[in-house]
C-alpha cells in the first residue's frame, strides 16, 4: 500500500497511474483538415473508435465547408454507435440528416437511427418507448428507401420489433385476464388484432378476446371471434376449445329464445335502419379520464335517452395544453368505458393533422353516422361554453346537433351570451363532483394514490407508462 512505500516511490507510482491509468486524446492540433481525416479513418480501421470520434468530432466543429465533412459527420456516428452510445451516435446521424440532406450517407444515417432505437429497445415487460420509435424510423426507411439493399435487413427489423410491441399488449392483456377485468383485457386483445394482426400473437389474442367477451356475457360477440378464429387458423390449438364454447353459446341463446317465446327459426334483426338512435359526442381532452367525466356521460345518457354516447379524444386543442400523448390518452378513454355497452371511443380527431376544431368533428361525424340533427347531440361542460363564441364557426355547430351543457361551476352557463343560450339544452341537475384531471395529475407527481379517481384499468395504466411524472 502507499502508506508502506518511501516518499520518492510514491512519486513513482503517482507518474504511472497517470501514464497509463488516464487515457488521453490525441487532438494534434497542428493537423491540417485533410490529415486529420486520413488519421480517422486509419483510427476506425483499426477500431480505435474513441481516439477516432476526437478526430471526427474535431472536424465536424471546425470545417463545416470540406467537401469530406459529411463523411467526417457520418462516421462521427458510427463511432458512437460502435462503443455502444446509442443516444449519442442517433444524434449525430440526425444531424448528418438535417445538415447534409443530398449525401451519400443519408441513407445509411436513416437506417443506423432506426437500428440506435432497436439496440435501445429493451425487453417486452418493460417500456417499449425506443421499440416505437426504431418502428417508425424503419417504417420510414423502407418507404422511403425502397430499392436499397439495406430493405431487406430493415425489414427482418422491423418484424422484431412488431412482434416485441405484439407481445407487450397481449401480456398486458393476459394479466387483467388473471384479474378479471375482461373489460380491459379486451381492449389489449383488440390492439395486438388491429395493429399487429401479422404477429405469432394475433391468433392467442383473438382466442383470449373470445372468452373474455364470454366472461362478460357478451356471447353472440364472442361467438363471432370464435368463428373467426376457426376461420383464419383451423390448425389452431384452440379450435377444439373455440369448437366447444360456440356449442354452449348456441345452447344458451336457444335456452334465451325459448324462454322468451321465440322459434327456432326466427331471426335476428341484422340492422337498425328504421331506428332512430339518439347519440351524444363527447368531446376532451381526457388527460386523463376520470370518474366523473364517466358519472355525466352516464347521467345525460340517462336523462336524453341516449343509445349511444361516443367519447372523442382530442389530439391539441386550440385552447388547452395537454401532457400525455394522444396515444395514451386515447388507450386510457378505451379502458375506461370499455365495461359499458352504451359508450364507445372514437380516434377521428387523433387521427386528424393539425389542430381540431369542435364544428369540422361534428360535421363529419354526422355524416359517417348518418345522423340528423334532431338525434345528434355535443356535449360540454358549462367552463368551455362560457368561451363558446371563440369557437370556430359557433352558430354553423348548432345546425349540425343539439348542444348540452352540463355545470361545471355554479354560474358559468348565464356568462356564456344569450343568444347562445337560449339554443342550448342546459342539464342544470347534472352532478357537481369536485374531481378533475389537474388535480389527478398532481396527486400522480406527489406520487399519493388515485385510486376511485379514475378506473382501476386507468390507474394501471397511468402507472404502467409512467405517465404524469
Amino acid at each position: 500500500m502507499i502508506v508502506n512505500l518511501t516518499k520518492h516511490w510514491k512519486w513513482l507510482l503517482i507518474l504511472i497511474i497517470v501514464q497509463f491509468g488516464c487515457k488521453s486524446y490525441n487532438v494534434k492540433p497542428n493537423l491540417t483538415a485533410e490529415k486529420r481525416i486520413e488519421l480517422a479513418r486509419v483510427m476506425f480501421k483499426n477500431k480505435d473508435y474513441v481516439e477516432a470520434k476526437t478526430q471526427y468530432k474535431i472536424l465536424t466543429l471546425n470545417n463545416p465547408g470540406l467537401q469530406f465533412i459529411d463523411e467526417a459527420q457520418f462516421f462521427l456516428g458510427e463511432c458512437h454507435f460502435n462503443i455502444k452510445e446509442y443516444i449519442l451516435a442517433a444524434d449525430e446521424y440526425s444531424r448528418l440528416t438535417r445538415l447534409y440532406p443530398r449525401s451519400p450517407w443519408v441513407d445509411d444515417a436513416y437506417l443506423k437511427i432506426a437500428l440506435c432505437n432497436y439496440k435501445l429497445s429493451p425487453k417486452p415487460a418493460l417500456d417499449q418507448k425506443y421499440t416505437k420509435l426504431a418502428v417508425l424510423h424503419f417504417s420510414a426507411f423502407i418507404e422511403d428507401y425502397p430499392n436499397s439493399e439495406l430493405v431487406p435487413e430493415a425489414e427482418r427489423l422491423l418484424k422484431i420489433c412488431r412482434t416485441k410491441l405484439a407481445e407487450k399488449e397481449f401480456m398486458a392483456g393476459v394479466l387483467y385476464r388473471k384479474l378479471d377485468i375482461n373489460y380491459a383485457a379486451l381492449v389489449y386483445f383488440d390492439s395486438v388484432l388491429e395493429n399487429y394482426y401479422d404477429t405469432k400473437f394475433a391468433r392467442d389474442a383473438l382466442f383470449l378476446k373470445g372468452e373474455s367477451l364470454y366472461k362478460l356475457d357478451r356471447k353472440i360477440e364472442a361467438d363471432e371471434a370464435f368463428k373467426e378464429l376457426i376461420s383464419k387458423y383451423p390448425k389452431s390449438k384452440h379450435v377444439i376449445r373455440a369448437k366447444k364454447r360456440i356449442k354452449e353459446i348456441r345452447s344458451e341463446v336457444a335456452k334465451v329464445r325459448k324462454a322468451n317465446g321465440i322459434s327456432p327459426s326466427g331471426k335476428q334483426q341484422k340492422n337498425n335502419h328504421e331506428i332512430k338512435l339518439k347519440i351524444g359526442l363527447y368531446g376532451g381532452t381526457f388527460d386523463p379520464i376520470h370518474t366523473v367525466h364517466l358519472l355525466i356521460a352516464q347521467y345525460i345518457g340517462e336523462e336524453l335517452n341516449l343509445q349511444k354516447i361516443i367519447f372523442i379524444p382530442s389530439p391539441s386543442p386550440p385552447h388547452k395544453k395537454v401532457y400525455a400523448k394522444p396515444e395514451h390518452r386515447l388507450r386510457m378513454v378505451q379502458l375506461a368505458i370499455s365495461d359499458n355497452p352504451v359508450f364507445e371511443c372514437s380516434d377521428f380527431e387523433i387521427k386528424t393533422e393539425g389542430t381540431s376544431f369542435s364544428v369540422d368533428t361534428i360535421g363529419e361525424l354526422k355524416k359517417q353516422l348518418e345522423m340528423d340533427k334532431q338525434n345528434l347531440f355535443w356535449i360540454i361542460g358549462s367552463d368551455n361554453f362560457v368561451d363558446f363564441p371563440n369557437w370556430k364557426d359557433p352558430g354553423k355547430i348548432f345546425d349540425l346537433c343539439n348542444l348540452v351543457v352540463f355545470p361545471r361551476n355554479a354560474d358559468d352557463f348565464e356568462r356564456a351570451p344569450k343568444e347562445y343560450r337560449e339554443q342550448t339544452l342546459y342539464l342544470k341537475n347534472t352532478p357537481l363532483l369536485d374531481i378533475s384531471s389537474t388535480r389527478i395529475r398532481s396527486l400522480v407527481e406527489e406520487k399519493r394514490s388515485i385510486e376511485y379517481w379514475v378506473p382501476p384499468a386507468v390507474e394501471a395504466f397511468i402507472h404502467s407508462e409512467k405517465l404524469y411524472v
